[in-house]
C-alpha cells in the first residue's frame, strides 16, 4: 500500500464525523493490531473536544467495543453473539 501510495486516512476522517460512531476490535486482530484502534478512539475523543472548545456543531458519541479472546481476529466480529446489543 505504501508503495502505490495507498492508505487509509481514518483519522483525519474520525476528525470530520457528525454522527455517533463505534469502533470494533479485537485483540487477537493481526492485520491491524489492537493498538491501533485505541490510538483511532484517543484521535477521535480529541477531535470531539477540540470541536466543543470551539463552540462547532460537530458533536457526536464516540465509543470503543472490544472483543478478548474470542478468537474474531480481524473479520469475524460479526458473529459475535453480543453484537446486535452492543450496537444498540
Amino acid at each position: 500500500m505504501h508503495l502505490h501510495k495507498l492508505g487509509f486516512q481514518t483519522r483525519g476522517h474520525l476528525s470530520r464525523v457528525n454522527c455517533p460512531c463505534v469502533i470494533l476490535h479485537a485483540d487477537d486482530d493481526y492485520t491491524i493490531p489492537y493498538s491501533h484502534g485505541k490510538q483511532l478512539l484517543d484521535a477521535a475523543l480529541a477531535a470531539r473536544s477540540h470541536h466543543r472548545e470551539q463552540n462547532e456543531l460537530l458533536r457526536f458519541t464516540i465509543d470503543m467495543v472490544s472483543f478478548h479472546g474470542q478468537g474474531y481476529g480481524h473479520s469475524r466480529i460479526y458473529q459475535a453473539p453480543t453484537l446486535v446489543t452492543v450496537l444498540k
